[in-house]
């Protein structure tokens, strides 16, 4: 499991014997990271000073917001622990904006919350909450993490997952820890966190960049493919996608598919295809790249689709009306390679599209 400041990503791989590794499922997850907690913090102060005063704050001290959210951060550290509670060190401003939109005082706002049971405002101008309340706002991102990673055992047979690897900030969390290793999918698992944990992530990015080929084979986390415009067919195709091209009628808008959803792909896998240039007048041809949730889109159209990117490749001044152009989609990497190679010529374009 890795987790960065916003999201919570979980994949398995496989220990190859050269020391390669392969994925075999593919990175889930979501906005289940460090962020989560901090909006849960957040969404708790605004319902005990109120949103006008929480808005005011930002946006007048915007220096002291980002410095209560600092002071949270290394709060979240002491969670778990044997302290009956967590001590948060609050700004002066936030009391100046409460005081002016409440007409009241800090301690008066938090004794008339629903919250008086839980939180004081101690003289030292620091909220105190205790450690039953502060885990609250663990509450739905424990809960998805252990959710998502009992899922991936699921789908897999008992005995394919022998460890767990927990790394990035959230794993220094002891509640993190603790609330996945009381998980029936840890028992008889190895758990592996590292030493400073956060910096595992950024150790292992710089290793990847020396040695790129450690990585065997991934799992396409999307759909991968091209608009094409191929013959119309007459009920196949609705007649809104009709056009006439070159006197043909065309249908506009179609997924070519290359890579499909949940589809190992090999370090540097290859998938070409010869299209035909349709136009006669345009000085260049647009290869754009889409990427869809579904596992076979009809159209580039569809809402699941997204594009990624457009590579022009230029036609030159020759006869261009049966011109063939073969394009390239290269996958396995960080970034997906797009060549489209024209056959007349044998000129290729080349462009990389950031997938980080």
């Amino acid at each position: 499991m890795v987790e960065s400041s916003g999201t919570a990503d979980i994949t398995v791989h496989e220990k190859m014997a050269n020391d390669k590794i392969k994925e075999i499922h593919c990175a889930c997850g979501g906005a289940m990271g460090g962020k989560s907690v901090d909006d849960a913090f957040l969404k708790f102060l605004e319902e005990i000073v109120g949103k006008e005063a929480m808005d005011a704050f930002k946006g007048e001290s915007m220096e002291d917001y980002v410095e209560l959210l600092r002071e949270f951060e290394s709060k979240k550290r002491e969670t778990g622990t044997e302290k009956s509670k967590v001590n948060v060190s609050i700004p002066v401003a936030l009391k100046t904006v409460v005081k002016k939109t409440k007409s009241l005082k800090l301690e008066d706002v938090i004794n008339q919350s629903n919250f008086n049971k839980t939180v004081t405002f101690s003289r030292n101008q620091k909220l105190q909450i205790l450690q039953s309340e502060f885990k609250q706002f663990y509450h739905s991102t424990v809960t998805g993490i252990v959710n998502q990673i009992s899922d991936i055992v699921k789908t897999l047979k008992d005995g394919d997952i022998n460890t767990i690897v927990m790394v990035g900030g959230f794993s220094d969390c002891s509640l993190i820890r603790s609330e996945l290793l009381a998980n029936e999918f840890t028992k008889n698992r190895r758990i592996i966190i590292p030493e400073d944990a956060g910096l595992a992530v950024l150790k292992g990015a710089v290793l990847y960049g020396y040695k790129p080929e450690t990585v065997f084979a991934r799992v396409a986390r999307k759909t991968y493919g091209i608009q094409t415009w191929p013959m119309f067919r007459e009920g196949v195709h609705p007649e809104s996608k009709k056009v006439i091209v070159a006197g043909v009628e065309r249908c506009k808008d179609i997924f070519f598919k290359y890579v499909e959803k949940g589809q190992e792909v090999m370090t540097g896998h290859r998938m070409s295809q010869v299209f035909q240039a349709l136009g006669s007048e345009d000085d260049c041809l647009e290869c754009t790249v889409y990427v869809s949730d579904e596992s076979d889109p009809m159209y580039v159209t569809d809402e699941s689709c997204t594009m990624l990117g457009v590579l022009n490749i230029p036609l030159g001044s020759s006869s261009r009306e049966r011109k063939e152009i073969e394009e390239t989609l290269i996958f396995g990497e960080t970034e997906l390679r797009v060549h489209a190679r024209d056959l007349s010529t044998g000129k290729v374009v080349e462009c990389n599209l950031d997938l980080m």
